[in-house]
């Protein structure tokens, strides 16, 4: 004869501790939880001298070996009598670097102030010592992390926008050859001045634009906006996809400038037995590139129409035209560079 034992299950007063530790490490002033007694005093001592431990050692990490360098290059300079440009390189590298950090975090705190208004009050259901519990998460207090992480983001790439300050004082101070190339009838001082400063801008764009993407779809994921149903697939709301819409519209104008730029960028860049415009990069390249500005331009208006839809078939056709472009662009090239042009490169290419 078969006993059944019956066993009751009863909450266990040292687990609903550590899940209330748990909800206060995570959460914080997010939720209504809160750690009490000497443990609370422990986490408000500690904290602060954690974050502040932490904050110095990443300064000394990437700050250090930089004024260990700019030392270097200042006594180098006092020693030769240059300390003038020394101060020039300088002063050009910290306002290209405000500059950059400028935009970078005005850009994206523009569109995480948008897209707070899907952090909004959220419950959650815990297991306590008295049974269910609920918990009011308020996630709008979350936006000082995003700021935050914007403003570490915006160091990062003003650093990068630093370095490139010979880029920028060369093209402020160009002068013209006198002489224009035979494809595109640009002055050769474009090619040397003028298009590096223009591709450095153009990946500054495209960085501002693709992270204000990033954070604000990650927002709009924290707040709900933004959900993955097993059932029904990826839910978006209205707003969200009006705001990324508009985002990815202009990250496919951005794209269309690279493809512009990418033309003239033909004429300096090696290709098989000559150094500049090849053959293939003639009747290729070259219109592959204007066709893909086109079809960029094209994928960025359909892209804004999808703010007035709620189908995703504009994206799509966006996203599968401009690569479709790319892809067939790259394919006609290898076989005209291999059932054309390389049988006899030697007359194809004078």
């Amino acid at each position: 004869m078969n006993r059944q034992r019956t066993v009751r299950l009863e909450p266990q007063p040292w687990r609903a501790k550590v899940g209330r530790n748990v909800l206060q490490c995570i959460f914080g002033p997010l939720s209504g939880v809160r750690v009490t007694g000497r443990r609370a005093e422990e986490m408000r001592t500690m904290t602060p001298l954690r974050v502040g431990l932490v904050a110095a050692s990443i300064l000394l990490f990437f700050l250090l070996p930089s004024f260990a360098t700019l030392y270097t290059d200042w006594l180098w300079f006092t020693e030769v009598g240059y300390e003038q440009i020394f101060v020039r390189i300088l002063s050009t590298r910290l306002l290209l670097g405000a500059a950059a950090f400028a935009l970078i975090f005005g850009v994206l705190f523009l569109n995480i102030h948008v897209a707070r208004a899907a952090l909004r009050t959220r419950e959650l259901m815990v297991l306590g010592p008295q049974g269910l519990r609920t918990i009011t998460i308020d996630l709008r207090r979350l936006q000082p992390m995003f700021y935050v992480g914007a403003a570490a983001v915006a160091l990062f790439v003003s650093l990068y926008a630093s370095g490139r300050w010979d880029t920028w004082l060369m093209a402020r101070n160009a002068v013209p050859f006198g002489k224009v190339d035979p494809v595109l009838g640009h002055d050769i001082s474009f090619y040397l001045f003028q298009l590096p400063l223009l591709h450095f801008l153009q990946s500054l764009a495209f960085m501002a634009v693709l992270l204000s993407a990033l954070a604000a779809a990650l927002a709009y994921h924290v707040g709900h906006s933004i959900v993955l149903d097993p059932q029904r697939g990826l839910i978006v709301s209205n707003q969200a996809r009006r705001h990324l819409s508009l985002l990815g519209a202009m990250l496919f104008v951005i794209l269309a400038f690279r493809a512009w730029l990418a033309i003239p960028a033909t004429l300096t860049t090696p290709s098989g037995v000559v150094h500049g415009a090849s053959f293939v990069d003639v009747y290729a390249t070259i219109p592959m590139q204007w066709l893909l500005a086109a079809v960029a331009l094209v994928g960025a208006a359909l892209i804004v129409y999808q703010t007035t839809v709620t189908r995703r078939w504009p994206l799509i056709a966006a996203i599968a035209s401009y690569f479709g472009v790319l892809v067939l662009g790259h394919l006609y090239a290898f076989a005209l560079q291999r059932l054309y042009v390389s049988p006899n490169e030697q007359v194809r290419e004078t």
